[in-house]
């Protein structure tokens, strides 16, 4: 599979180079005379958020990204590609909560940055994705 979106059958967008990750770990801490007991916050206690752009692309390509976006209206999650910190590629479920558009030029270039944010999607075999 091709890093980026699939806005389309067969058609990807790839962001430009250097995707944002952020991971925000969620624990629960408690202490008791000196001693500190930390545990897991939930069923998901890793927060992912993505940070991507998409500059100096074309007008056309930007709406279709755009319109990708708003169709979703940040609730309907979409597959996301990724580079895989042990080489590869891995697909990740993420839904964007925020995108900015840019207007270069007006009819040639334009430009957008977006925020995703790593969602859990159970499979039908029980397997969170």
């Amino acid at each position: 599979m091709a890093l980026g979106i699939e806005v389309s059958p067969g058609v990807f967008i790839v962001p430009d180079r250097n995707i944002g990750r952020n991971a925000n770990i969620l624990a629960r801490q408690y202490k008791v005379n000196g001693f500190e007991f930390r545990g897991r916050s939930g069923l998901n206690p890793v927060k992912e958020t993505f940070s991507v752009t998409f500059k100096n692309r074309s007008k056309a390509d930007i709406d279709q990204l755009v319109a990708f976006f708003q169709e979703r209206e940040g609730t309907i999650a979409f597959s996301f590609t990724v580079p895989a910190s042990g080489g590869g590629e891995e697909t990740l479920q993420v839904v964007c909560e925020d995108f900015t558009q840019t207007y270069v030029t007006e009819n040639t270039a334009s430009s957008c940055s977006a925020k995703f944010r790593k969602v859990n999607v159970p499979t039908f075999d029980g397997v969170v994705t």
